[in-house]
């Protein structure tokens, strides 16, 4: 006898159980399995004098076992494991629909750029639920391998990306609902993302959580208020986009929040920088994947407009100093990372958008970190992003510091580079010797210690 329940998976690759029962007579003992809301009773007692008998069921399967009546039965059990991509047999064809799916697919591809009207992603949650070792395209059971391997054969034609993914929806009451996929994997089962946001309108399925949930949590009474309880609900699904909007999915767990309240931003799930990590390493395992390279780019540029969005309009020229509620969405830390990538990506209007976009200025550390890139490019093209960068630095000594690191990275390069970068280098210098900057206390020992090394003294002996 056995309380309802699903198996857990007791070896790699294991999908279901199979029960054989030889001859021996018995009453009782039958089997009541329910799955997506249908339900039936299998049972072994019937025949169980002269013959024996088998059951079969997927491991995610709900199923209850009643207790024997009269006499015994012998059971042997065995898990079912998939050998390998035989899989495929037991799913054999091509899904009838096909045609029209492409059709569907390449239509929404074209429309997608009506952003609001046309969702950007859509999640389909498969008949089955799968576990985290389970999570692959080969591992699919009956009609979910069927229906993902459709789909995974039309997406180098019209241009879509598809992943698997466990969600999860957290009811709590008196709070907002919380959806979210926390742990998303190529087909091959291969980790790309964890903790994702979702709404339940990207759900292609309706009422997909008008049912009972896969565990509750009951907290203690608390006066007037009565009991708090925390219900989940557990599903597998599909992920589906188009591929230009990959950047934009990848980015979902690390997009700050905004607080219409307080008008301050919460911090994301995870660091951005985790995800720069894992991009950056793929373009430059391949910089020939132009594929790679739009993720890339599209990423800077999401990152550098959540910044701009911020950013006041008669501010967007220079680097701000004061913003609504003091905050930006990412650090000036990381927005020195995204210049020094876009740099690497070669895409100059991206740098130059990425050191407008934040709070005071690029820290020094960071931009010191960037002169093996400055040196990549001709110093024409670089040009206005040294303006914007050292007229966003606070002090005299940052400024001649970046500009000192900036102009000898041209030492090696052309005569024109050479002298290009060394005329830039005395404008800065003569901008800051004329006085038409604020000077701190801090800035005079720099300030004259550079006069010096100019043979400027009329200008010490004047200030």
């Amino acid at each position: 006898m056995f309380k309802p329940h699903t198996d857990t998976e007791k070896a790699d690759r294991m999908f279901g159980t199979l029960a054989v029962c030889p001859a021996c007579k018995h009453t009782g003992g039958d089997v009541e399995v329910s799955f997506n809301g249908k339900t039936a009773t299998l049972s072994t007692a019937t025949t169980s004098e002269w013959s024996g008998s088998y059951l079969a069921w997927y491991a995610d399967v709900m199923h209850e076992v009643k207790p024997v009546v009269s006499g015994y039965r012998i059971v042997l059990t065995f898990n079912l494991v998939y050998a390998g991509p035989g899989v495929r047999t037991i799913c054999a064809g091509q899904d009838t629909h096909e045609t029209g799916l492409k059709s569907l697919l390449l239509q929404w591809g074209k429309s997608a750029d009506q952003i609001g009207f046309i969702p950007q992603f859509y999640i389909y949650l498969p008949e089955h639920k799968y576990s985290d070792a389970s999570l692959s395209l080969d591992r699919l059971k009956s009609v979910d391998y069927k229906r993902v391997q459709t789909v995974a054969s039309l997406l180098q034609d019209t241009g879509f990306e598809c992943y698997l993914a466990t969600l999860e929806k957290e009811d709590r009451d008196f709070e907002e609902e919380s959806i979210r996929l926390t742990r998303v994997v190529a087909l091959d089962g291969a980790q790309v993302l964890e903790d994702v946001p979702i709404e339940e309108a990207d759900i292609v399925q309706q009422d997909a959580f008008d049912r009972d949930p896969d565990d509750e949590e009951t907290g203690g009474w608390t006066g007037n208020e009565g009991c708090e309880s925390t219900l989940w609900y557990r599903n597998s699904a599909m992920v589906l986009f188009p591929r230009k909007y990959h950047a934009e999915f990848l980015m979902r767990p690390y997009q700050p929040q905004k607080d219409y309240v307080s008008g301050s931003y919460d911090t994301p799930p995870h660091d951005i920088r985790e995800l720069f990590d894992s991009e950056v390493g793929k373009y430059r395992s391949d910089p020939s994947d132009t594929e790679q390279k739009d993720i890339l780019v599209r990423i800077c540029g999401n990152v550098i407009g959540h910044n701009r969005a911020v950013i006041p309009m008669n501010q967007s020229s220079t680097p701000p100093k004061q913003h609504p509620h003091n905050q930006l969405p990412y650090c000036d830390h990381t927005m020195g990372l995204v210049a020094n990538y876009c740099l690497e990506l070669n895409s100059m209007d991206l740098v130059k958008d990425a050191v407008r976009a934040v709070k005071k200025h690029i820290p020094l550390e960071t931009i010191s970190g960037s002169t093996s890139q400055f040196r990549k490019h001709n110093f024409s093209e670089l040009r206005e992003c040294l303006d914007a960068i050292t007229t966003s630095l606070p002090d005299v000594e940052g400024r001649l510091n970046v500009c000192n690191m900036l102009a000898s990275g041209y030492d090696s390069h052309s005569n024109e580079d050479r002298s290009a970068a060394a005329a830039w280098k005395t404008e800065q210098e003569d901008l800051l010797l004329s006085g038409t900057l604020e000077v701190r206390r801090t800035d005079v020992a720099p300030l004259v210690a550079m006069a010096k090394g100019r043979r400027r003294n009329e200008w010490i002996v004047e200030k």
